[in-house]
């Protein structure tokens, strides 16, 4: 099988685990990551898998908003080449397993994600655009993590 060929069928995962409910969503990805990794050689999937791996499914903040912007960003992956998918991959990932809803936006209009600072104790926001709200400085990837339910003070509505 050809790597398009494998490109094509992992953009088909994606676009079937967004079908599903919540927990089989979250353990599809569990599969579908390292996957892109071996077929990508990339080593830029890792903070996702590390957070969905690592924490239970009932505290990962997927949102009915961030589904929704991950179903749009999926129905674009078909048209990505071989050098952008990564990023599209982790721009989905980064949709559905953050905190994110429609209100919540920055000063030009990107959306909010909501992140835990390990070093600082708190959870934060940062925008698509690179605004950070909650904290002075970005921290490294080994010294954040997602924001979780339990952290968040979101309505059960807003969930997926």
């Amino acid at each position: 099988m050809s790597n398009s060929s494998h490109q094509k069928n992992l953009v088909e995962s994606i676009r079937a685990a967004l079908k599903r409910d919540k927990k089989s969503l979250i353990n599809d990805f569990k599969k579908i990551l390292p996957n892109a990794k071996k077929l990508f050689a990339t080593d830029d999937l890792d903070f996702w898998l590390l957070q969905i791996c690592r924490h239970p499914c009932a505290e990962i903040p997927v949102t009915r908003y961030g589904h929704a912007i991950a179903v749009d960003y999926s129905a674009k992956l078909a048209l990505c080449d071989r050098d952008h998918i990564v990023g599209s991959i982790g721009s989905i990932c980064e949709s559905l397993f953050t905190y994110s809803n429609s209100q919540d936006v920055c000063c030009r209009q990107g959306d909010y994600h909501y992140f835990f600072s390990i070093v600082e104790n708190r959870v934060y926001k940062e925008s698509e655009l690179g605004w950070l709200e909650g904290l002075g400085a970005r921290p490294s990837k080994d010294e954040c993590r997602i924001a979780l339910v339990s952290e968040l003070n979101a309505a059960p509505g807003e969930y997926y």
